[in-house]
């Protein structure tokens, strides 16, 4: 009830659109591209001081998305990040409402989702990415 989906809609399937790039794609490559990427970041961010790796490793299985990374106060140095070019974006700035109403009462669980949203950075580490940029950035 408090998140208005209508069941009907698992029923309709994929999309064309994303059946034809399924069908297409050489998804084995596109994750290994991108888990070398993390990889690259993984090293290159190790001992940098102030930057905790939230996910220093990928388990084996895993294609990721971007390479999240928590550092304090995110909000004053995202903007200069991205201006030196590189392709970043950043987690849960607004908090989903509902979770203000359900857990009213519970702060710790506020308080935690509140330093994730001002935390949070992710690297992309698409397909796309050349090494050269990588190590430039």
């Amino acid at each position: 009830e408090a998140y208005p989906y209508d069941p009907a809609a698992a029923a309709w399937g994929m999309p064309a659109s994303a059946a034809w790039v399924l069908e297409r794609a050489d998804l084995a490559a596109v994750a290994e591209v991108r888990r070398a990427n993390y990889a690259a970041y993984a090293q290159a961010l190790a001992d940098v001081p102030g930057v905790s790796r939230m996910i220093p490793e990928l388990p084996d299985s895993a294609c990721p998305w971007g390479f999240p990374l928590l550092l304090p106060d995110r909000g004053r140095v995202d903007y200069l990040i991205r201006a030196d070019g590189v392709p970043l974006f950043t987690f849960g700035e607004v908090l989903h409402p509902t979770l203000y109403e359900v857990h009213r009462g519970e702060t710790r669980l506020l308080e935690q989702a509140r330093r994730l949203a001002d935390g949070v950075l992710g690297l992309a580490v698409h397909q796309d990415l050349a090494a050269e940029e990588l190590a430039r950035w």
